[in-house]
């Protein structure tokens, strides 16, 4: 957290249930992937954790929930981007 507090990052992508919980007081992933949250300043969307020992994306369901995480990213992304652009 004092890393994250001296960088000021505008976009953190936390990930697997561990980094979830420690950044944003999530208790479980799939109550936070796909989902967007506000922490200090910055966006944090958080994944799961890719380690094949997770049965987590076995699920389509919790699959469902990466995709929608995924075009999150990439929306959040593209207005970072804008918005270096137009500064």
């Amino acid at each position: 957290m004092a890393q994250i507090a001296l960088i000021e990052p505008k976009f953190i992508v936390p990930v697997g249930g561990l980094a979830a919980k420690r950044l944003l007081g999530i208790a479980r992933v799939t109550e936070c992937v796909g989902r967007r949250f506000e922490h200090d300043g910055a966006v944090a969307i958080p994944l799961p954790h890719p380690s094949g020992a997770s049965g987590w994306l076995n699920d389509p369901a919790n699959r469902e929930q990466v995709a929608q995480a995924a075009s999150l990213i990439r929306m959040e992304l593209g207005h970072i981007g804008q918005a270096q652009i137009e500064s």
